[in-house]
């Protein structure tokens, strides 16, 4: 299949792995809060003795096995125009197999931990997933906005995840020393941003290098 970025569906499917993350992360946000769910997890300790697995990580997992495919697809693609805000590149992809694998991970090992601290299920893996959109949107990045952006996705969520656990005073220390640190360098990538684009006169990453050089 070829990409033309001239026109605006085909970003779509440039971005379909994003999006397959973050359609299945809003879905496991509605099923965490729906009230047979809820009645259904009543008895926490009853599924730790019995190892029984959490069907919204399965559900997560489900969603990472949608967004590989959909990355493994990408590799068939070709790309044509020029200057698109989105890379479809070998780096890129495999960037996207790194970031769903440490994810795939994650959850797998979160399992007794999310049982075990009584957190929130459901929005706890969705942040993971969110997370994971976040980075993917960074690595296939071609603009210094998109980087904005993609930073902005997965820390708004590493945020909510680092501080996710109320019980614990660490963990809202930690969420709490994140943000301020996160909001100074955000400030600070902002403020380069401006500088590289008052220099130039554009936020494409291939144009800042052309006149560079």
């Amino acid at each position: 299949m070829i990409i033309d970025f001239s026109r605006q569906l085909h970003y779509v499917w440039a971005l379909l792995p994003e999006i397959i993350l973050c359609v299945s992360g809003m879905v496991i946000l509605v099923v965490g809060v729906t009230g047979r769910y809820r009645e259904a997890h009543l008895a926490v300790e009853e599924e730790l003795e019995s190892g029984r697995s959490d069907d919204l990580g399965w559900l997560a997992l489900l969603g990472l096995l949608g967004a590989a495919l959909a990355n493994a697809w990408l590799y068939g693609v070709t790309e044509v125009g020029v200057n698109s805000m989105i890379a479809v590149d070998r780096f890129r992809l495999f960037s996207n197999w790194i970031f769903l694998l440490a994810a795939v991970l994650g959850i797998l090992i979160s399992f007794a931990y999310v049982y075990r601290q009584r957190l929130q299920a459901g929005e706890f893996y969705a942040l993971i997933l969110f997370a994971t959109a976040g980075m993917m949107f960074m690595v296939g990045a071609r603009d210094l906005i998109v980087v904005f952006l993609g930073l902005e996705v997965m820390s708004i969520a590493v945020y909510a995840l680092t501080a996710f656990n109320r019980r614990d005073r660490k963990s809202a220390e930690a969420g709490l020393k994140y943000f301020l640190l996160g909001a100074f360098s955000t400030g600070f990538l902002l403020y380069g941003i401006a500088l590289v684009y008052g220099a130039t006169g554009s936020t494409n990453v291939a144009v800042i290098g052309e006149i560079i050089s």
